[in-house]
């Protein structure tokens, strides 16, 4: 019993709370990477601002769960920038800035703000 080797399997429920929930779980999964345990997360489970941010790592790991290196190393850097750098709910973030010269349907449709908030460099 003493040579057994423990494997975990982590099951992750990532709340709701808009884009204060995403920062939050971002940092929460920075941690799991920390003590690489990303490999170990088998299901996720999410609503509102916990979608966002899966939805964002999926998009920028090529649609695949990352390993804890990749997420610590490139995506992790990549969301925290987004996240951080400028207002997000600024009318560039929002995608507005061609409202006036190209159409106004962004006005009434959010289904179109967050492909762009999760738009890959």
């Amino acid at each position: 019993m003493d040579n057994e080797v423990v494997t975990w399997r982590i099951g992750l429920a990532l709340s709701g709370g808009g884009i204060r929930a995403a920062v939050f779980h971002l940092g929460v999964l920075r941690h799991l990477a920390e003590q690489r345990l990303l490999e170990q997360v088998t299901q996720i489970s999410t609503v509102s601002g916990g979608s966002l941010i899966i939805g964002a790592i999926f998009s920028h790991a090529d649609l695949r769960w990352p390993a804890s290196k990749q997420f610590l190393e490139v995506i992790y850097p990549a969301l925290r920038s987004r996240l951080s750098e400028g207002d997000l709910f600024s009318i560039r973030a929002l995608g507005w800035e061609g409202v006036l010269r190209e159409n106004y349907r962004i006005l009434f449709s959010g289904g179109q703000i967050l492909p762009r908030l999760l738009e890959c460099d």
